[in-house]
């Protein structure tokens, strides 16, 4: 005798996109033949994927007894993006990540980045001779590489649980807020979210942002080492995700403890703790 066997599993569903327009649109009177439009201002309180399948045409014409209505099929999606007003987080942090930056790609460039005492390996083109005269010892003029400024900004998603719901949102649109920033700025820029790797197309990476969430790995739950940074100290990881290479400097954003960076990024890197 043969039974069937079963085999039961927990399924999570999904729940449906939200709907692009809830509301109704309402047309005094409409002509044979014409076409009339109306123009619609949304406001979305959220970022995400909105989803519409159809819209539905209803008339009560001709004696207002009864109202006809016909379902149109017509497939609609619209991306929100992430705010990219910068927020009170962006006003703190844009100075120290500005400082450190300028610092990193100081080399030879048109923008001056300080004036210091003159080195053997100094070129004599580059000795400034009014702060040589005023100080009485030589002095050379340092400027910030052009040809090297290039930023990584680093999302590096946490694990679902590991920040309040408040926290992660805040630090996505921290997150879209820089990108939009050092996007227009004078340099080379590249966006590296967990699980997706590395681009370089700013609305891309918005995209990434708009519908991203907590990564919901089990193991990943039983600690804070989750995300993109959880196996960076092997050399390997650290060459699949480029960080820390020459000439780069990296924006990240983690939830991850300070004890568990590894040490090797910190002169390439500033770190945003999205978790304190």
């Amino acid at each position: 005798m043969r039974l069937r066997d079963w085999r039961v599993m927990r399924v999570e569903v999904a729940p449906p996109a939200p709907g692009i327009f809830e509301g109704m649109i309402y047309f005094p009177y409409l002509p044979p033949g014409a076409d009339l439009t109306a123009d619609l201002e949304l406001r979305f309180e959220r970022r995400g994927r909105y989803c519409e399948s159809s819209f539905g045409v209803a008339t009560r014409f001709p004696f207002a007894f009864l109202t006809k209505t016909r379902e149109v099929a017509l497939e609609r999606e619209i991306l929100v993006y992430p705010a990219v007003e910068p927020p009170d987080e962006m006003f703190e942090v844009l100075p120290l990540v500005r400082g450190e930056w300028e610092s990193f790609v100081r080399g030879r460039g048109s923008d001056l980045y300080r004036i210091r005492e003159y080195m053997p390996e100094d070129s004599a083109r580059h000795v400034d001779w009014k702060a040589t005269a005023k100080s009485g010892s030589l002095k050379v003029r340092e400027f910030s590489r052009e040809d090297e400024r290039k930023l990584c900004i680093v999302f590096d998603n946490p694990a679902a649980g590991l920040i309040s719901e408040q926290a992660y949102e805040r630090a996505v649109n921290l997150a879209a807020s820089l990108a939009w920033h050092f996007s227009s700025q004078d340099a080379e820029v590249s966006f590296v979210v967990s699980g997706y790797g590395r681009g370089t197309d700013v609305h891309e990476f918005l995209a990434r942002l708009a519908v991203i969430e907590a990564q919901a790995d089990p193991q990943a739950r039983k600690g804070p080492q989750a995300g993109m940074l959880r196996s960076v100290p092997r050399e390997d990881a650290l060459q699949e995700i480029n960080l820390g290479s020459t000439g780069e400097y990296n924006i990240v954003l983690t939830a991850r403890p300070r004890g568990s960076l590894p040490t090797a990024l910190w002169n390439s890197s500033y770190f945003i703790f999205i978790g304190e």
